[in-house]
């Protein structure tokens, strides 16, 4: 039986509304700026939850942004993981990147071009998105393509296209960066994906339907079935996954199937969730993903015993065969420890593979 267990890590209008600089007092060419905005997304109007589609977004302009305005440059999108928000990029500490500071050090030592890093907040009505497309919560790898970009792209000075676009993503945002460059490849030209969550394992039907059927009881009844008292702490985390796979708009609260509504096909779409599936079912005979540059990473007490490194170190290789120029790193550490020292090879990785800043047309 194949692997599964889910761990605990865990448009177009936009109004300005407040701007930051972490390490200076005023902006200058030493150092960038960080905006504050709003970015509304029509693909999240068809949540059934309430949520206004509006959503913060968090935007690094680099030092030289509004020294010449006729340079333009290529853009990251930040995506944070599970139980996150767009801050958690900017936070310091051994599990956040403080990315703008690290940006300023890497442009100042030359070791990155300047770059605009874009961190939208995806934390939902179920407290994670997955980047993936809900008939509960809204259609988010849309807002992703359809909304967010187009948005930064009218409001700032961007290279507006694949040469100058990239992704970066932790945990859930790791998996959503992989699933969104394998949805719009056209679009993008590097990514890179820390600890993209135990979804680098290989689900099966089987062990779904369990894992279903235990999260649906207690989320449907508050009962726990034996042996799932791991749901207590997980409620929210499976809920999320079953409201993009085995979503039910008519049965609040929980807004997923109950038992007696699951079928098989519930958990057959839960096998195709993992990243494994989603990479068998690309028709790489219609889709170029040779011009995209992949750079995965885990760490070696990830969830020990699961195996996650050799499934990272598998799924990169998978992607690799679809055509992308694809590396893997594994670290020493876990799921959140090493993110303030892993940041630098990643914004270094992006940066090589995007196009550098070019005067405008």
């Amino acid at each position: 039986m194949k692997n599964f267990i889910l761990s605990a890590c865990a448009a177009s209008i936009l109004i300005t509304t407040g701007a930051t600089a972490r390490n200076n007092t005023e902006y200058s060419h030493q150092n960038g700026l960080v905006e504050r905005i709003q970015v509304y997304g029509e693909s999240l109007e068809n949540n059934v939850t309430g949520a206004y589609p509006s959503r913060e977004v968090m935007v690094y302009l680099p030092p030289s942004y509004y020294e010449n305005d006729e340079i333009e440059y290529p853009v990251v999108y930040a995506l944070h993981g599970f139980g996150g928000d767009a801050a958690d990029w900017f936070y310091t500490g051994n599990v956040h990147p403080d990315i703008d500071a690290n940006m300023d050090k890497l442009i100042a030592s030359g070791d990155v071009n300047e770059m605009i890093i874009v961190a939208l907040d995806a934390k939902d009505a179920m407290i994670g998105s997955w980047y993936q497309n809900s008939e509960i919560t809204g259609n988010w790898q849309d807002y992703i393509l359809q909304d967010l970009i187009p948005a930064i792209d009218d409001k700032f000075r961007t290279i507006d296209d694949a040469e100058g676009r990239g992704l970066i993503g932790f945990s859930m945002g790791g998996y959503g960066a992989i699933t969104t460059v394998l949805e719009a490849p056209e679009m993008f030209s590097a990514v890179a994906a820390q600890s993209p969550t135990d979804y680098v394992l290989d689900n099966d039907a089987t062990t779904c339907g369990y894992i279903y059927l235990g999260t649906s009881t207690y989320l449907n009844s508050g009962e726990i079935i034996a042996g799932f008292d791991v749901f207590k702490d997980f409620t929210y985390l499976y809920r999320s996954i079953m409201s993009v796979t085995s979503a039910a708009p008519n049965n609040p609260p929980s807004y997923v199937k109950s038992p007696d509504m699951l079928s098989f096909a519930d958990f057959i779409q839960c096998d195709n969730f993992d990243l494994p599936s989603k990479i068998k079912m690309v028709d790489s005979s219609s889709t170029s993903f040779e011009h995209i540059a992949l750079r995965t990473e885990v760490g070696n007490l990830d969830l020990p015993g699961f195996g996650l490194v050799e499934a990272t170190a598998a799924v990169t290789s998978s992607l690799g065969q679809l055509g992308m120029h694809a590396e893997f790193h594994e670290f020493d550490g876990g799921h959140l420890d090493k993110r303030s020292e892993t940041i630098d090879a990643n914004l270094i990785f992006l940066s090589k593979h995007l196009a550098a800043p070019q005067q405008d047309d």
